[in-house]
């Protein structure tokens, strides 16, 4: 139910504390490229001062500060202290700077921005460290056309991270694209015989099957033919999207 009436006032806004234009002005200027962010936590413990109980890091470099309370809910505010900078590679004869930047992302990208700083990551000789005691919550797609726009996103640009980093593919990456180039021959193969198609489908089908099954004995038997018209989905729409994206990469910019 929607109830008529007269808008709500805009709340006032908050006043300005009257360093906050000063205190901005050097967060800016300290210098804090990535993996050299110690003067800009120093700068930060300095400016939070007493409004915290207790200041700690890790040895990723990571700074942290509580403020204590007495309600039982947490409340996370989360930020970069990092900024881009970049590392010069090379100067030519006539003084000119070849240089690379260093932290941010690659533009190039409009998916799998993540596996892309993952891999940098392990390259550069970093580790990704999974805490079992971070919750997230997962918001599904609440439609089957939804989830297939979000799998051959996923399927198209994975090609990009291919070209990008292909030691950092695996076969479990490449089981869509070779499903669905498997299905293509053996729909081809139909004139002269059904038994390649019947061997493909009969291959990939018993186990997504049996998988769907156990996945619905534990959630409830209903969900059977859901969780493998999902599947399905999942997969081909992955395995589809990846070919003419291998032939014709996605770019970033088309996706703005």
């Amino acid at each position: 139910m929607i109830a008529a009436g007269p808008p709500a006032p805009s709340p006032e806004p908050l006043p300005m504390h009257p360093d906050f234009l000063t205190d901005l002005e050097r967060l800016s200027n300290t210098f804090g490229v990535s993996g050299t962010e110690d003067d800009v936590a120093d700068l930060i413990v300095e400016l939070l001062g007493d409004a915290v109980d207790e200041t700690w890091r890790d040895t990723l470099g990571n700074l942290f500060a509580l403020r204590r309370g007495e309600s039982p809910r947490k409340l996370l505010l989360d930020a970069h202290m990092d900024e881009v900078g970049f590392l010069v590679r090379h100067i030519d004869d006539q003084g000119f700077l070849s240089i690379v930047p260093v932290g941010g992302w690659d533009e190039r990208f409009a998916a799998n921005e993540d596996y892309d700083l993952n891999t940098r990551l392990r390259q550069a000789g970093g580790q990704l460290i999974v805490d079992p005691a971070i919750r997230s919550a997962y918001l599904a797609r609440d439609s089957l056309a939804a989830l297939a726009r979000q799998y051959a996103r996923y399927g198209a640009w994975r090609t990009v991270t291919w070209r990008k980093h292909p030691g950092a593919m695996r076969l479990r990456h490449l089981a869509p694209a070779a499903l669905t180039a498997a299905l293509g021959l053996g729909l081809l193969a139909l004139p002269l015989s059904p038994w390649p198609l019947l061997l493909i489908l009969s291959c990939y089908l018993l186990p997504l099957m049996a998988v769907a099954a156990l996945l619905a004995g534990r959630h409830g038997l209903t969900l059977f033919p859901t969780l493998l018209v999902a599947f399905l989905i999942i997969h081909l729409a992955w395995g589809l999207a990846f070919w003419p994206a291998w032939l014709h990469p996605p770019r970033a910019n088309a996706h703005r």
